[in-house]
């Protein structure tokens, strides 16, 4: 006696063939689902963290202005287990941070861009570093998610085919056109890069 499978995907006449249509496009609407709840869930919890302007891309990259020595084990909480540091090295804000994270045990990369100049190269340094990290949790920060936020929204247009009004809807939330018309440098650097721009290249 044939079993069940096997009877199943014989030569499907109209109304299996339509069955198996329906179960396969019901598997994949669930997949949908599930990855929509499991990214907003990633958001929420990044979001209520309590880290300064904490964002959130999916599940494994989020951004924020600058962490406290305390933030360390919220970000262990969450499963993160690289940080990525675009901030100019000072000793009060930032000066023992690679102590806080290595300490326990995550991964640290500070990659500093001169605020008053960001360059081609420290945007290049910065998507390599992120490609050789995919499928890690990271964590990417600043002092107050201006370079951090700007970097992230190259990433995700470029390297992750993100459209372009979603991944600038999260862009605008820091850089507002006042922002950017006090920092021209950076409105200049984020046009040329922008989605009809080129990709870095060292």
């Amino acid at each position: 006696m044939k079993n069940l499978i096997s009877t199943y995907f014989e030569v499907p006449n109209s109304s299996k063939s339509q069955g198996l249509l329906v179960t396969v496009l019901g598997f994949f609407l669930l997949c949908l689902i599930l990855a929509q709840t499991n990214a907003e869930s990633a958001q929420n919890l990044v979001e209520a963290s309590g880290i300064f302007a904490a964002r959130s891309v999916n599940q494994n990259l989020a951004f924020s202005g600058q962490l406290v020595e305390a933030d360390v084990e919220t970000l262990m909480s969450m499963g993160f287990t690289v940080v990525i540091n675009l901030s100019t090295l000072n000793r009060e804000r930032n000066g023992d941070e690679d102590e806080w994270v290595t300490s326990k045990r995550l991964s640290y990369h500070h990659l500093p861009v001169d605020f008053s100049a960001p360059t081609e190269s420290d945007l290049a340094r910065f998507f390599s570093l992120l490609d050789s990290l995919r499928g890690q949790k990271v964590w990417v920060h600043c002092f107050v998610n201006y370079r951090a936020s700007a970097f992230i929204y190259l990433y995700r247009i470029h390297r992750l085919g993100h459209k372009n009004d979603e991944a600038k809807s999260l862009l605008n939330e820091f850089w507002t056109p006042e922002l950017r018309a006090t920092y021209p440098q950076w409105d200049d650097f984020l046009e040329f890069y922008g989605p009809t721009g080129p990709e870095p290249a060292f």
